[in-house]
């Protein structure tokens, strides 16, 4: 209807509000107040309603309220007394799946159900493992997780709520993040670590079957979200040379740039984009990686370059993310690996 939320924090503070922008062009703070944090955490089945998290009442743990799409009038939807991390909700609105992290590579799923008030550990588990949820299947009746309970890299599987059961989805030879449903259900959407690539593939939730996309450009590929009609795709995309940029187009056809998120004051060409590769680690470990080497510098005359490192920090058992710092050394840039044992 042409409003659209949109989260901000206030002069940097890195404290984010969730805003509505009106037809009108004014923005309301949906989330006020003094030291909190708020997020979305997505809509309600018939779009009458969406979720947010916020931790106005306790700093410590983030309370899921849902609010009036019209109107704006909320209430607390699940109050989080035992400090979880509220996860994906069921479409019926029944269940909210939880998180319990013991260090950063150990974790519990919880399953609360609204209906008997009861919260029970899906994952009960000895030793270090990761598990997540994902998403509840449009249904209601089953939970898809990952976790990396069987192997090194985390698989995606699947809960059944009756009865207990847990089946794989999938298990490949590399690390699946996450996964979700598609507003219709007719797809689910896997996000993967391939080899230091951030991919998204997009299956038939019935035959499982991929789905080719055509003209995805290249490099990392996030927020990808697919219209209640399945007719468009939208998602943000970066080479690793610029901020990521928002993309949009058909399901079956070629998606366009919609933003321009580099400075004005920066040529494009200037950037570097970097290459995938492989280093050797001090224990005779093969790493991927990325490399940046600056347009100007060669093996001939390193001194010249001014270059960027690129530190790797694992979010996941075997998963990178990357930050970056501006140095100026006689070097090629690369990545910088903090392998958790």
């Amino acid at each position: 209807d042409g409003r659209f939320l949109y989260s901000s924090d206030q002069g940097g503070n890195e404290l984010s509000h969730l805003y509505v922008r009106e037809t009108d062009g004014t923005a309301t703070d949906l989330t006020p107040g003094e030291n909190l944090t708020a997020s979305f955490a997505g809509w309600a089945e018939d779009d009458a309603t969406f979720f947010v998290q916020s931790n106005e009442r306790n700093q410590q743990a983030f309370d899921v309220y849902e609010y009036a799409t019209d109107g704006y009038e909320r209430s607390i939807f699940y109050r989080n007394d035992e400090a979880f991390m509220p996860g994906p909700i069921s479409r019926d609105k029944r269940y909210v799946a939880l998180v319990r992290p013991y260090t950063t590579s150990d974790a519990d799923i919880f399953l609360h159900d609204r209906e008997t008030g009861a919260t029970t550990n899906l994952t009960e588990h000895e030793g270090q493992i990761s598990n997540a949820p994902s998403d509840f299947t449009p249904d209601g009746s089953a939970l898809l997780f990952t976790t990396d309970e069987e192997g090194e890299f985390s698989a995606l599987k699947r809960y059944d709520l009756a009865t207990g059961e847990v089946t794989t989805l999938m298990a490949p030879d590399y690390e699946v993040l996450g996964a979700g449903y598609s507003r219709s259900g007719n797809y689910l959407v896997v996000t993967t670590n391939e080899e230091a690539r951030f991919l998204v593939r997009v299956y038939d939730a019935t035959s499982r079957d991929e789905v080719q996309l055509r003209g995805l450009p290249d490099g990392i590929v996030n927020s990808f979200g697919i219209s209640r009609d399945d007719s468009h795709i939208r998602f943000y995309n970066t080479d690793g040379s610029a901020p990521s940029d928002l993309w949009a187009g058909p399901m079956d056809g070629t998606p366009e740039r919609l933003t321009d998120a580099l400075s004005a004051e920066i040529r494009r060409a200037d950037l570097v984009t970097p290459e995938h590769v492989w280093f050797d680690s001090y224990d005779g470990t093969r790493v991927p990686g990325l490399l940046y080497k600056p347009h100007q510098v060669s093996r001939a005359d390193p001194a010249r370059s001014t270059s960027t490192t690129v530190a790797a920090r694992a979010t996941a058992r075997r998963s990178t993310r990357w930050t970056t710092s501006s140095t100026v050394r006689p070097t090629w840039a690369t990545l910088s690996l903090a392998k958790r044992c």
